[in-house]
């Protein structure tokens, strides 16, 4: 169970860097949270 944690916290945050990175910063939370959920459900 501890590596299924594990799992789901890398790609959250591979998934959050990511996002970052393309995008860049000075937008609101509100558009990272869009870019983010627009990419877990393109690469799910």
């Amino acid at each position: 169970m501890n590596t299924d944690i594990n799992k789901l916290t890398h790609e959250v945050i591979n998934c959050a860097m990511v996002v970052s990175n393309i995008i860049g910063s000075g937008f609101t939370e509100y558009v990272y949270d869009k870019a983010q959920a627009g990419r877990i459900r393109i690469n799910p």
